[in-house]
């Protein structure tokens, strides 16, 4: 996903920064932020991974927009603030770039995720739970202490990855 974004970006600075040049740079700004912002509903809300990953291909192509402004805030400013406008801009985005990650590593540890589907009980028994089988879905299984949990899988299926919390607590 992050190598189709940036791609999207090259994409973006190659094919949408000569458009400045013929269209209204208000215009285009407003449709590169429409753009944008429709790219990341559809990010968030996206039930299959093509359509995921077309879309941060999507957002990537749109978020080259940052350029656009940068001249426009540029032709719009007299010259003679023009590069004090300039260097705060660019601190701005630098600075931007820098607690990105940061913030979103506070926020991902701080907020539970979503992704997860919870099996759903059977008929019979409350106790065991189904999941119609998606390769692209996560499911959450959770257990209680002193309980079993079994996972079946068919002929054919086979367990990938499993996060099994503080395994350092079981010694």
């Amino acid at each position: 996903a992050v190598v189709l974004t940036q791609l999207g970006y090259a994409a973006g600075l190659f094919l949408v920064l000569p458009l400045r040049d013929l269209f209204e740079n208000r215009k285009l700004i407003l449709r590169m932020l429409a753009v944008a912002i429709a790219s990341l509903l559809v990010v968030v809300a996206s039930p299959t991974l093509p359509l995921f990953l077309a879309a941060c291909f999507l957002l990537g192509f749109s978020s080259s927009v940052v350029q656009l402004m940068i001249t426009l805030a540029s032709l719009l400013t007299p010259a003679e603030r023009r590069g004090a406008m300039l260097g705060g801009l660019m601190s701005g985005i630098m600075l931007g770039l820098l607690l990105a990650r940061p913030i979103a590593s506070v926020l991902a540890v701080a907020t539970p995720a979503f992704a997860g589907e919870t099996p759903r009980v059977g008929p019979a028994d409350p106790a065991v739970r189904f999941a119609a089988y998606n390769e692209w879905q996560v499911y959450h299984l959770s257990g209680a202490l002193r309980s079993v949990m079994v996972l079946e899988f068919g002929a054919d299926e086979r367990d990938e990855k499993v996060g099994l919390g503080n395994t350092a607590a079981w010694d």
